[in-house]
């Protein structure tokens, strides 16, 4: 007998619940939350190591990288982090926030959530 999988976005999901916030990756296995507020230091360590990366725009479904997706996906949005002094947003999008940065872990494998809701 076969067991039944539940059928999977493909990107995973993010929630908030009455318990907090949770994460599920895209197989729904769900994750702990590490670091709610990772510095840069640890993103750029957690990229270069392989680590996943997760962006979560605002309004947007998850999108989850890998591999050299990831690492890019943290390239293109460093410049826009939390910690930039004087970050003002794009002249086209005057109510779009800073990325910010989480860890979520399962196992030993973590993951870095980049989000700018």
């Amino acid at each position: 007998m076969t067991k039944k999988r539940r059928a999977t976005s493909g990107a995973g999901r993010r929630m908030w619940s009455p318990g907090g916030r949770r994460m599920f990756d895209p197989d729904g296995v769900e994750l702990t939350l590490d670091d709610p507020s990772a510095d840069r230091t640890t993103i750029e360590r957690l990229t270069r190591d392989g680590s996943d990366v997760v962006v979560v725009d605002c309004g947007a479904a998850l999108a989850w990288l890998r591999g050299a997706d990831a690492r890019d996906a943290w390239a293109r949005r460093e410049r826009d982090f939390e910690d930039v002094v004087d970050w003002k947003a794009p002249a086209g999008a005057p109510g779009e926030l800073p990325y910010r940065g989480e860890v979520w872990r399962h196992g030993d494998k973590r993951i870095v959530v980049l989000s700018n809701e």
